[in-house]
């Protein structure tokens, strides 16, 4: 985000302070841009955004020499993404075609991520954007350049804002996306509705930004106390799924539970029960939370079973790392919340799998989850390389 924002501002500072003749910001731009490729790949929509105002408004740019340079810099820090998938089979594009793959209409999923982009960029913002951009096409003054500072920037922002949403709400027709997805598409449009409020409301706080950042505060401190001391789970009651799809537990009880693990270890090792133990994981979540605490905790490597699309990282993470060997112990940690049939998909590479000890997460007395602690003793097969 703030490479995303800083391109911004330079393309702001080329069109509008008709610096298009100089190199520098130019070369500042195709560099920005590219970090932010770097940190997340759909930044190339920056410069799609750009390219729409040029064919738009600034055609004669297409002759300066300089647009290309700048590309050429921003396509130069793309080369380790470029390299490492020619080295990975472009296993990138491939994984997130498969998440795009659907071709049937899907209405409820357009309406979940409208609804899901309304609540993350706070319902009060977003109606103040959609408030600003009415007013923006249907207030005449606003196409006045001298009658409204929202004129010599409108143009830009919204070439650099609506087209990225509207791509997200037609793939959501055809797909379950996430709402942050088109997250930056925003940044642009919260610079329109802040031009329109200083506009409308000068030398005062906008009471619409006081309920807006006291919803934030009641939403954060509702969620923190929820998180921390809700005597129940939000989700599932039954007892082989328990407390599946409560958002709460994300967030919540792993290091409580990574101190009680580490202590089952330590009681295992001084008993010689458990044989070079690792922790195995077949699902890159929670695998992440187990890598931060449970792992860093107990000092025990965690290995990957099973295919990338499940695994992500941990794929390559396995290349780092000590490989399970024949007669080698390890623990498979399973929540409730997201439950696994550990007997069925591990014992072809054990000879012994005990019944799992259980550690309770509890909030308020109360217990919200279940963390399965299964023994998995004397590998018999080693398990086929991920990559």
């Amino acid at each position: 985000m703030p490479f995303w924002c800083a391109a911004i501002w330079l393309m702001c500072n080329i069109i509008f302070k008709q610096k298009e003749t100089k190199i520098l910001p130019w070369f500042w731009l195709g560099l920005i841009i590219g970090l932010s490729v770097l940190c997340k790949i759909h930044s190339m929509y920056l410069w799609v955004g750009f390219g729409l105002y040029i064919l738009f408004y600034k055609t004669k740019w297409l002759l300066n020499w300089r647009l290309y340079f700048s590309f050429l810099i921003t396509a130069i820090c793309c080369l380790p993404i470029l390299i490492w998938n020619i080295q990975n089979k472009f296993i990138t594009y491939k994984f997130h075609s498969q998440r795009v793959a659907n071709t049937h209409l899907k209405f409820d999923s357009l309406i979940t991520e409208i609804v899901g982009e309304i609540l993350y960029q706070n319902p009060i913002i977003y109606i103040l954007i959609v408030v600003a951009i009415f007013k923006l096409i249907q207030n005449l003054k606003f196409k006045i350049q001298n009658k409204s500072p929202l004129y010599p920037y409108s143009q830009l922002l919204i070439c650099l804002s609506l087209p990225m949403i509207f791509f997200f709400w037609c793939l959501s027709l055809f797909n379950d996306i996430l709402p942050h997805w088109s997250g930056p598409a925003y940044i642009p449009l919260y610079i329109i509705a802040a031009i329109y409020l200083a506009k409308k409301i000068k030398n005062k706080t906008p009471v619409m930004l006081v309920i807006a950042g006291s919803l934030l505060f009641v939403v954060m401190s509702v969620a923190t106390i929820l998180i921390n001391f809700s005597p129940t789970n939000f989700g599932s009651k039954d007892r082989n799924n328990f407390g599946e799809n409560c958002p709460t537990l994300d967030v919540s009880g792993w290091k409580n539970f990574s101190n009680e693990f580490n202590n089952l270890v330590e009681q295992d090792v001084a008993a010689n029960k458990m044989k070079n133990p690792v922790i195995l994981i077949n699902k890159w979540f929670p695998a992440c939370q187990l890598e931060l605490y449970a792992s860093t905790k107990t000092h025990l490597p965690i290995i990957a079973i099973g295919n990338v699309e499940d695994v992500h990282q941990f794929a390559w993470l396995n290349k780092t790392r000590p490989t399970l060997q024949l007669g080698n112990d390890a623990y498979c940690i399973v929540p409730s919340n997201q439950p696994f049939d550990v007997v069925t998909n591990y014992l072809k590479y054990f000879n012994v799998i005990e019944p799992p000890q259980i550690i309770n997460q509890s909030r308020s007395e109360n217990v919200v989850r279940y963390f399965y602690i299964w023994r998995l003793k004397n590998c018999k097969q080693i398990p086929a390389i991920i990559l």
